[in-house]
């Protein structure tokens, strides 16, 4: 069985181009998204009708929620990353029609496909990261109630790739469509494949082209769009 999953799109539409048409060529049994579709990106309603028309498993990420969640009144930004994502935060309520709200809020906490289970962040909690340094008592409290049966976790949230142990479970971060955070702008999304030793897990990194989803997006009026290009460029994230 040959598994590809992907996560933290992140409204970035020409970073999920290049991954879907990756994937394409290597005859996968399953794909899967992990979560965070559309928030801090240019392209939401586009992202989620791609999606929509794929017909694949998709899980709920944390910024999934956010339109459905109301600012505290009087809530004003502290510093410039809390203004960016407060502006964010509006323009996404603004994007999308009544049907891909209800897309957003319908999406399950998990999916099970065979022995995987497919969480946004955490299998307790899709606001917590499983990470490359996550302290190992840490790690294994977030996956001790995993059920019986379950060999692989694949994770997103920290936009970050990983494999990590926890006894005989594999925990694997599938790193960030639109938003990698490691360093390395190119889209990242894991490949497993099942082979008789255990699981043996891939992170292919295709490239595209960053200045040319920039030049796309000026006419979206997405706020801050020079913050989420350097963030693109850079391969650093925004710690979404």
């Amino acid at each position: 069985m040959r598994i590809a999953a992907f996560s933290d799109i992140h409204g970035n539409l020409a970073a999920l181009g290049v991954v879907l048409a990756d994937i394409e060529r290597l005859n996968v049994d399953h794909l899967i998204c992990l979560g965070d579709l559309v928030a801090l990106g240019p392209f939401p309603g586009e992202v989620i009708e791609r999606l929509s028309a794929l017909g694949c498993p998709v899980v709920q990420g944390n910024t999934d929620t956010w339109y459905k969640e109301p600012l505290p009144a009087g809530w004003r930004p502290a510093d410039k990353r809390q203004a960016m994502v407060y502006d964010c935060h509006l323009w996404l309520k603004e994007q999308l029609n009544p049907e891909q709200h209800t897309y957003l809020l319908s999406l399950p906490f998990q999916q099970r496909i065979g022995p995987l289970l497919c969480v946004h962040g955490s299998p307790r909690d899709f606001r917590e990261g499983m990470l490359p340094d996550t302290p190992e008592e840490e790690l294994a409290a977030m996956v001790a109630d995993v059920p019986a049966g379950i060999e692989v976790v694949l994770c997103g949230h920290t936009h970050h790739p990983m494999r990590r142990q926890v006894g005989k479970l594999t925990v694997v971060g599938v790193g960030s469509v639109g938003l990698p955070a490691d360093g390395d702008p190119r889209p990242c999304y894991a490949l497993l494949e099942d082979i008789p030793n255990g699981w043996q897990v891939e992170w292919p990194r295709p490239t595209y082209d960053v200045e040319a989803a920039v030049a796309a997006a000026q006419a979206t009026g997405f706020p801050h769009l020079d913050t989420i290009a350097e963030a693109w460029r850079s391969g650093l994230g925004l710690g979404a």
